[in-house]
């Protein structure tokens, strides 16, 4: 009788335990932010940042309880969440909202349910990207390339960042893609060392310039202070790239430049 009624008081508490288990792990990929304001879209935005906020909290935390093991993927997605800065994709967000008469207060929650929906983006874009490398092979013009690079790599980024919330909510079906946006970054690196064209000069020469009102002046050839025909089409081109003015007395800057001819081409330097 003893041994019979330990047994059964054992079997009870392994259900009990089981059960338990089941509800920490449900209550485990829940998140949520609150949010008030004057107006229901003004307390739903402040609720999206909050929840915003707890999931890269989450998500590093997550990642750091987790760092004693030796997972290639994983400690490359733990490095991501804790260099964290630009904003997690929410999808499948439920809200739930209260008023009075100051205004509105809304609760954002995400759970493991959403987890189907960063699935299928991350399958979505795990095709796009892969078709949009395997077009590389057919493109010629640098500046193409360029373009198609760059593409690629806003794609890469939206990648890491699903997947980051995406293994955070445990989800089964993650697919992986071939490349990292390090690779990306470095294959657009040795395609703008040279440019086969003026427009894809220009437009690498422009691309970090974030000043306003500014004024070109023609570049001229190195040691002279001749406008020449090319000097003026680059002008143009930079013009085209750059946020500009018509005229000197206009401006906030000024965007100066000098070229030598090579055997193969011509380098073109300039200042802002």
């Amino acid at each position: 009788m003893t041994t019979r009624r330990s047994l059964k008081i054992f079997a009870c508490l392994s259900i009990t335990l089981a059960v338990l288990m089941t509800v920490s792990n449900a209550w485990a990929f829940r998140v949520s932010g609150t949010g008030y304001g004057k107006t229901p879209d003004e307390a739903r935005k402040e609720a999206l940042a909050e929840l915003g906020q707890n999931i890269r909290v989450e998500v590093k935390s997550s990642f750091l309880s987790l760092q004693t093991q030796r997972n290639k993927s994983l400690d490359e997605m733990k490095s991501k969440a804790i260099r964290l800065k630009s904003d997690l994709p929410i999808l499948g967000v439920q809200f739930s909202e209260l008023s009075a008469r100051q205004g509105f207060m809304v609760d954002a929650v995400l759970t493991s349910t959403s987890a189907p929906l960063y699935e299928k983006e991350l399958q979505t874009l795990s095709v796009q990207i892969a078709k949009n490398l395997d077009s590389l092979k057919s493109v010629t013009s640098a500046e193409a390339k360029g373009d198609l690079l760059r593409g690629v790599l806003t794609q890469v980024e939206q990648y890491y960042s699903l997947r980051i919330v995406a293994q955070f909510l445990h989800c089964e079906n993650i697919p992986d893609i071939s490349v990292t946006a390090e690779d990306i970054a470095a294959r657009l690196a040795e395609l703008e060392k040279k440019a086969d064209s003026l427009a894809f000069g220009a437009k690498i020469l422009a691309k970090n310039i974030r000043t306003k009102n500014i004024y070109v002046y023609p570049p001229t050839p190195r040691n002279s202070s001749e406008v020449t025909s090319f000097g003026s089409a680059v002008k143009d081109h930079l013009a085209a790239q750059l946020k500009t003015v018509t005229h000197p007395d206009k401006a906030g800057a000024f965007l100066t430049g000098t070229y030598t001819l090579l055997k193969d081409g011509l380098e073109l330097t300039c200042n802002l």
